[in-house]
């Protein structure tokens, strides 16, 4: 029996063989971030550049159709890409959405879902320009992928390779329990926080050394800037800001909190909030790799055990 696909294990292996930075096609248009960031980045001549990125939402994997709002469901696929956005401290400019509905969708709910998309889409700054639709011929789940478009912000794009040791790790708003019983919550409601991460690169310019969306839980997200840094990062699970009743460990690995997790310099003036959002220190830069979480009872644990993977399968989120 062939062993089963996870999500983490196929990033992994991606981004062991990514292609050549700086190669330029026919157009002479550069490549200066690849794969293993939130967006890709290329720069044309004249040095204009645009930025890149596509997620997807997969009925019965990120929603559930029979107990969420078309409007809902199309919301979360349009914050979820603008999220990553916001990781960068980029501008949204347009967005194309492709969708292929259940063999059982009726028009009234494919209408409802496209102006979902549409309206979300232009709230966002990424107004819809174009896109793609298919019907599955026998059973399939909705699926909607969404591509992004953007351009650096005023002080240039933040990446996740730049932490350094000594660097505080910080966390706007609050993390866990991003989903209630009925499939609902935080994960559908959530603002992608674009205009928080602008003000934050405007108030900490050189400052604010690496960022990323906390999309699959703090310990692996965190994980992902110190792999792309090369520098190890502790957490200190007490100071992480919980979501109503959520435990440290749901904080740290429910995921889908779309929330922005940075690396600032030891001495920057980081503000308890920004646009009206909450900062809160949870952890350090040090030497070495990986990431630590370091319990309320001292405990050390690995926190890439703590986060989630869009298969359905998690690590510790108790």
């Amino acid at each position: 029996m062939l062993p089963t696909m996870r999500e983490s294990d196929l990033l992994a292996s991606i981004l062991r063989d990514p292609p050549p930075l700086g190669h330029g096609d026919a157009a002479g248009a550069r490549l200066d971030i690849g794969p293993g960031d939130d967006l890709a980045q290329l720069t044309f001549p004249g040095g204009q550049s645009v930025l890149i990125g596509v997620d997807q939402v997969v009925d019965g994997v990120h929603v559930d159709s029979r107990s969420q709002s078309w409007h809902g469901i199309a919301r979360k696929a349009v914050h979820r890409c603008v999220s990553d956005v916001a990781a960068m401290a980029a501008r949204p400019i347009a967005s194309v959405i492709s969708v292929t509905f259940p063999a059982d969708c009726t028009q009234d709910d494919a209408e409802m879902l496209r102006r979902g998309l549409g309206d979300t889409a232009a709230d966002a700054g990424a107004p819809l320009v174009g896109g793609d639709i298919a019907v599955h011929a026998a059973a399939g789940p909705l699926t909607i992928s969404v591509t992004v478009l953007a351009v650096p912000g005023d002080h240039g794009v933040v990446r996740r390779d730049g932490a350094q040791v000594g660097d505080g790790i910080w966390v706007s708003g609050q993390l866990g329990a991003t989903m209630d019983a009925s499939g609902g919550g935080h994960h559908l409601a959530f603002m992608p926080r674009t205009d928080v991460a602008a003000a934050l690169h405007a108030h900490l310019g050189a400052d604010l050394h690496a960022m990323i969306d906390i999309s699959d839980g703090l310990g692996r997200d965190a994980g992902r800037i110190a792999a792309a840094s090369q520098v190890g990062i502790e957490l200190d699970a007490t100071s992480v800001p919980c979501r109503g009743s959520a435990s440290w460990r749901a904080a740290l690995g429910d995921g889908e909190d779309y929330e922005l997790c940075f690396a600032a310099a030891a001495d920057a003036q980081v503000p308890s909030s920004m646009d009206s959002v909450a900062l809160t220190q949870v952890g350090r830069v040090v030497a070495g790799s990986g990431i630590v979480v370091v319990t309320p009872e001292g405990e050390r644990l690995d926190g890439a055990d703590l986060g989630w993977d869009h298969d359905g399968r998690s690590g510790d989120t108790s």
